[in-house]
């Protein structure tokens, strides 16, 4: 088997989906919510900055583990207890990946478009520590398993 190209970031800050697009009333003209372009270029930036690399047209598998902070409200032990566990805030688990997707995609990114995903797996976890959301992109085009 051969061996496979992957790279992980991490996003720091409180894992956001992709927002709804929204509609100007007078013009008609619909666009992107200024909240959710800031949140694609710090994708973007956190990509590049920690040294990302192109997995061009290549089938990938991308993973996305969202790590949600939790109140502090909680009690020590219950925070000890969650630390690690699926975690059901907001946002929905597909607006997460439909963010992250449209992120690392065009000019200078990860890959030239998110057609090329051939996997993807994406979850939400509590944790004891910063938020956050880890990203890893494997190239699959040379995975021989059935």
């Amino acid at each position: 088997m051969n061996s496979m190209k992957t790279f992980t970031f991490f996003v720091e800050g409180r894992p956001k989906g992709k927002g709804r697009p929204r509609m100007n009333r007078r013009t008609g003209q619909v666009y992107t919510p200024a909240s959710t372009k800031e949140y694609e270029s710090k994708i973007r930036q956190a990509f590049l900055k920690q040294g990302g690399e192109s997995f061009g047209d290549a089938p990938v598998m991308i993973e996305i583990e969202a790590l949600y902070p939790m109140p502090k409200s909680w009690s020590k032990k219950d925070r000890a207890a969650l630390d690690g566990t699926f975690c059901d805030r907001l946002p929905d688990i597909d607006n997460l990946a439909k963010v992250v997707l449209d992120s690392i995609q065009g000019c200078a990114t990860a890959i030239n478009n998110d057609k090329s995903v051939a996997v993807l797996v994406a979850q939400k976890r509590w944790t004891s520590g910063e938020g956050g959301v880890e990203i890893t992109i494997t190239d699959v085009s040379d995975d021989q398993s059935n």
